[in-house]
C-alpha cells in the first residue's frame, strides 16, 4: 500500500493564514453593499434634518407658518417633525450596527467551520500517519510467515478505510475553505488570513439576564418605544393647542393605547425567546460538559489500547477500531464546543 498522505498545513496548501487584528472585519464592512446603501440613505436624512433646521430659522411670517397660530407654536410643532425624522436617523444607524453584527457573527460562523474540519482532518491525519507505520509492522510479519493472510487482510482493509476517512476529512477542509473564501468576496486561489477567534465556553446566563439583554438590545421594541415617546409629547402640543376633544387630539390618544399594547406584546415574545434560548443554551452545554467527559474517557481508553498493543495484547485492528471511536468523538466535542460558542454570540448580540 502506497502512503499517499502528507502532514503539511492544509492551511498553507490553501493560502490561509491566521490574523490576529480586525483588518478582517473592517475590509468586510468596507465592501458591504447593504452597509454603503444603509449609510447613503443615512446621510441624506441627515441633510433633510439640516435643511428643515435651516428652513425653521427662515420663517418669520404669518403666510409661511401655516396653521400654527403663532412662530413659537410654529416651532413646537415643526419640532415634532424633527423628531421624526430624528427617528428614522436613529433607526438607519441601528440598521448598520445590525448588518455589521450580522457580518461578524456570519464571519465567526465560516471561520469556525474551516478550523473545526483542519482540526478534524489534523486529528486524523496524525493518528492515520501513527496507525500506518504499525500497520508497516503487520505487512512484514505477514511476509515472514508469522501471521495467517486472513489478520493481514483485515488490517489491510481497516487501514485503507481509515485513509478514506482522511481523504474525505481533507475534502470537506477545502470546501469549508472555499466556502470562506467565497464569504470574504475571494477568488478560490486566493491567499486570505483566518481571524483569530478566542473560543471561551461561558456557564449558562439566567433566564432574567437573558431577557433584560433582549430588552435592552431589540429593535422592534426600541423602535416602538420610541414611537410611543414621539406621539406622548405631540399629545402634550395637540392637546394645549387645539384642545383634548379635537379629532387629531382624540387620534393621537387612539396611537398612544395601541403602542402600549404593542410594546407589551412584544416584551412578551422577547420573554418566551429568553426562554427557548436559555433551554437551548443550557441543554447545549450539559451536552457539552457531557462530550468532554466523554471524549477524556476515550483518550484513555486509546491510550491503554496502544500500551497493550506494545505489549502484543491487541491488535493493529482493534488499536485501529478503538482510535475510530476517539477521533469521533474528539470531533464530536468540538463540533459541540463551536456549536455552543455560536449560540452564545447570538444569545449576546441578540442576532
Amino acid at each position: 500500500m502506497k502512503y499517499i498522505l502528507t502532514s503539511l498545513s492544509m492551511f498553507t496548501l490553501m493560502g490561509l493564514s491566521i490574523s490576529a487584528d480586525n483588518t478582517i472585519l473592517e475590509k468586510l464592512y468596507e465592501d458591504s453593499v447593504n452597509i454603503k446603501i444603509l449609510e447613503s440613505e443615512l446621510d441624506t436624512l441627515e441633510e433633510d434634518l439640516d435643511d428643515l433646521s435651516s428652513q425653521r430659522s427662515r420663517i418669520k411670517n404669518n403666510n409661511e407658518r401655516g396653521a400654527a397660530k403663532s412662530y413659537s407654536e410654529y416651532l413646537v410643532k415643526a419640532r415634532f417633525e424633527d423628531k421624526k425624522v430624528e427617528r428614522k436617523i436613529d433607526d438607519k444607524k441601528e440598521d448598520i450596527a445590525t448588518t455589521k453584527k450580522n457580518i461578524e457573527h456570519n464571519l465567526f460562523e465560516y471561520t469556525i467551520a474551516v478550523k473545526e474540519e483542519e482540526k478534524a482532518y489534523s486529528i486524523k491525519l496524525g493518528e492515520y500517519e501513527n496507525l500506518y507505520s504499525l500497520f508497516k509492522i503487520t505487512e512484514k510479519k505477514f511476509k515472514q510467515g508469522s501471521i495467517s493472510e486472513m489478520e493481514y487482510n483485515d488490517e489491510y482493509i481497516k487501514i485503507k478505510e481509515f485513509e478514506n476517512e482522511v481523504k474525505k476529512a481533507e475534502r470537506t477542509l477545502e470546501y469549508e475553505a472555499l466556502n470562506y473564501k467565497f464569504f470574504m468576496g475571494l477568488d478560490y486561489d486566493s491567499e486570505v488570513e483566518l481571524i483569530d477567534i478566542n473560543i471561551e465556553i461561558l456557564e449558562p446566563k439566567e433566564l432574567n439576564e437573558i431577557y433584560e439583554m433582549k430588552i435592552l438590545k431589540d429593535e422592534n421594541l426600541n423602535n416602538l418605544q420610541n414611537d410611543l415617546n414621539i406621539n406622548v409629547d405631540e399629545e402634550k402640543y395637540v392637546k394645549a393647542y387645539y384642545g383634548k376633544n379635537e379629532a387629531k387630539h382624540i387620534s393621537i390618544i387612539n396611537t398612544i393605547e395601541k403602542l402600549k399594547l404593542q410594546i407589551d406584546e412584544r416584551k412578551r415574545s422577547l420573554y418566551i425567546e429568553s426562554y427557548n434560548d436559555f433551554m437551548e443554551y443550557k441543554n447545549m452545554y450539559e451536552e457539552y460538559l457531557l462530550l468532554k467527559e466523554k471524549s477524556n474517557i476515550l483518550e484513555e481508553k486509546y491510550r491503554l489500547k496502544k500500551l497493550q498493543y506494545e505489549k502484543g495484547l491487541v491488535s493493529v485492528f482493534e488499536l485501529i477500531e478503538e482510535a475510530e471511536n476517539y477521533i469521533n468523538e474528539q470531533i464530536s466535542f468540538e463540533s459541540k464546543k463551536n456549536n455552543l460558542y455560536l449560540k452564545m454570540n447570538k444569545i449576546e448580540n441578540n442576532i
